[in-house]
This record gives C-alpha cells, structure tokens and sequence, in this order.
C-alpha cells in the first residue's frame, strides 16, 4: 500500500511539476525532474518546495541538487549500477542480461569504460558467468591499467576449455605491455597461480629479468616464476645471474628463486650469510629449510 499512498498524498506536488512544463520520474518519494533550462528548474524547485511544506513535508537539502548536462549521463551510470546490483543481490531473473548490456556498452566504448568494466568483472565472477572472456582476451592491450581485476575474473575460468591458460601468458610478448609494468607483473602472478609452464613463455620471461630498465617489481617476479617453474636444465644460470646482479632486491628474488629451483647447497648460503650483509637475513631463514616461501598475491581468489 505504500506506493499507493505515497502517490494520493504527492498528487499536488506532481501537478505542480507538471504546470511547470517540465518531465518527472518519481519512486516514492525520490524524484527526478529534467529540464533544459536552470533557472526554470530552480523555480519549479522552489513551487514543488513550498506545496510539500503545505503537506508538512521538507526537501533533504543535502540530495536535493541541480546537475549541468555533462553530469546526467555518469548519473544515471551509477544508477544503472545500483539497479543491477540490487537485481543480484535479490537473485533476479534479469540481472544477468542487465550485467551483459552494460559490459557490452562499456566494452564499445573508445577508450573502453573500465569503472563499468571493473563493476562487470566483479558481478560475472560471482555469477561463474565467462561472459566477458572472449573480449578481455582479445582486447587486454586495451585496458592494461584494470589488469589485476581482468585476470582475476580470467583466473574463475581457468581449466575449462575457454583458451584462458593458453592465452594469457601470451600476452608477456606484446610489445604493448612493455609501457606497463603493473600489468606485466600481474600476467606473471597469473602464471605462477596456475603453474603455466613453456618454453616460449620462460624465454619472455628470461628477457623480463635480464632487462635492467626493466622496473624492479616485475623483475623480482619474474625471478620468482623462474625459480618456481622455469625449465630446470636452465636453474644453474639463476645462481649466475645473482652474482652479476647488482641490485639487492632482484639479488635477494634470485636467491630465493635459486632455493626454490634446488641450487642452493647449506654451504653456499652459509657464504651468503657471511658475505653479503643486505641479504644474510634472508640466506640465514633459507638455511631453515623452509617447505614453502610466501608469494605475495598469488594466491588463487576464492569462489563466491
């Protein structure tokens, strides 16, 4: 009965909008009135105002605003977005197809609107809905900056059969990606989650480290990725590389990576420990035999 009564007891505030010449939307008590004109909407404001006094009701001045033309759209966006989220959180039937229309607009968009493709990505992977697959695989070079959101939806639909494992290491070698190094390090974690072994990829990989223009956290990735899964016939030259290396956080990602990959003898970390003061904490905790080394970040995202 609510909605009833709200509508007997507006009806005058309707009318006075109306007399106004102006269009209206109202739910309840929250309403939107469209207009080409300011001051025209701020006197059928100021009318409407006044009639709701008369039925001892106020305007909330804090959510009573004026928008200018460029604003609506991004408006009504958010509305859209808390329509759909509604729709998901009360399971209805046409969430879904909502969710697609606005991640298909978004994806059309030149440059594509990654704040509703992050919206998307988080809803599809709550719903298992591979929906935004096809199009991030295809066009990831697009939306490099929202990468870690890209690949851990990505992340839901690995192993059934949709290309995900076999496309996404690919992208290391577009030379697009080079201009972005979060995204390249998040490609990498990607890997190291879901164990992606070849050869073709540890050969990019091997470029990533070796390049010392390259930024540090990417490259201390990728020594990580190397000592985890690179080819094993290729594990001595991470001991090397960690003797040449001059900077001592890629050093102590070496040395990690050589106790990941077995090259490291009690002895050689012993020398470590007597020899390089920046990384004798981290020899002397190897010489412990730990059975796992943390991976910030590379833990497989839960399932709703």
């Amino acid at each position: 009965m609510s909605g009833m009564l709200a509508n007997l007891y507006l009806a005058t505030f309707d009318a006075e909008i109306r007399r106004g010449g102006l269009r209206h939307f109202r739910y309840s008590d929250d309403t939107y009135i469209f207009g080409k004109d300011w001051d025209h909407l701020r006197g059928v404001l100021v009318r409407a105002n006044r009639t709701l006094r008369h039925r001892h009701l106020n305007i909330n001045a804090s959510k009573t605003r004026i928008y200018l033309n460029d604003e609506v759209l991004a408006l009504f966006e958010d509305k859209e977005k808390d329509a759909i989220s509604y729709g998901m959180r009360t399971y209805a039937d046409w969430a879904p197809d909502r969710l697609h229309a606005l991640l298909n607009e978004a994806c059309k968009m030149s440059p594509p609107n990654t704040r509703d493709i992050k919206f998307c990505l988080t809803n599809l992977a709550n719903l298992e809905d591979a929906h935004a697959v096809k199009w991030l695989l295809a066009n990831f070079t697009e939306v490099p900056h929202i990468a870690r959101e890209v690949l851990v939806y990505l992340d839901h639909f690995t192993g059934l059969d949709l290309g995900v494992e076999h496309a996404v290491p690919g992208l290391l070698l577009r030379e697009e990606l080079r201009h972005y190094p979060s995204a390249q390090q998040h490609i990498l974690v990607f890997m190291i989650r879901n164990e992606v072994r070849s050869r073709r990829v540890s050969d990019a990989v091997w470029h990533l480290l070796l390049d010392r223009n390259a930024e540090t956290f990417v490259r201390e990735m990728a020594a990580r990725y190397l000592g985890l899964l690179g080819p094993r016939g290729e594990a001595g030259q991470l001991k090397q590389e960690y003797q040449l290396e001059p900077n001592y956080r890629i050093r102590r990602a070496l040395l990690v990576a050589c106790y990941e990959s077995n090259q490291c003898s009690n002895t050689w970390l012993a020398t470590v420990v007597a020899s390089d003061d920046d990384l004798r904490l981290t020899a002397e905790y190897l010489r412990t035999s730990p059975s796992r080394i943390s991976r910030p970040a590379t833990e497989r995202p839960p399932w709703r």
